[in-house]
């Protein structure tokens, strides 16, 4: 039986290591489908730079709670919400910068084998967190969509580059 460790320093992650040098981080806004906030991108920029030295994580799993795998970023959280009930104009760029932090500099270049396993929905920048995990598993029922072009926004972001 392997033995699992739970972290519970995080509120809208859930770090578990397996004990055989697998270590699985699930996206823990169910309520939302799993959407990114910025609590998560900060929780995500300290989860990676802590494993990237762990030595018993060979292997990190990414997946998301319950039927989704991440919605993208929760856009009321994202751009309504601190500038307008906060009222931080700065709070965008600093939101943002931190999104692109872990998604596209410590999960493309982390120094272990990274896997996307997608066990449902997968929208917008969630796509850009598969396209920067080694390989990635899709869940016969998983939805994947760029939902910028609804938006009038470059499908993608940064994953073309």
């Amino acid at each position: 039986m392997l033995k699992k460790e739970v972290y519970p320093m995080f509120e809208t992650i859930l770090l578990q290591k397996r004990g055989d040098g697998v270590t699985t981080i699930t996206f823990n806004r169910p309520e939302k489908r799993n959407a990114m906030n910025p609590q998560m991108h900060r929780e995500m920029v300290e989860a990676l730079r802590m494993l990237k030295y762990d030595e018993e994580t060979k292997i990190l799993v990414l997946t998301g709670a319950k039927d989704s795998f991440c919605a993208g970023q929760d856009l009321k959280e994202y751009f309504y919400k601190k500038l307008y009930e906060e009222k931080d104009p700065f709070a965008h760029a600093r939101d943002r910068e931190l999104s692109h932090t872990w998604r596209f500099r410590e999960l493309r270049y982390f120094p272990k084998v990274t896997i996307a396993r997608v066990n449902g929905d997968c929208f917008g920048g969630a796509f850009t967190i598969v396209t920067s995990c080694d390989l990635a598993i899709a869940a016969d029922e998983a939805k994947i969509g760029l939902s910028e072009l609804n938006f009038g926004h470059f499908a993608g972001g940064m994953v073309t580059k």
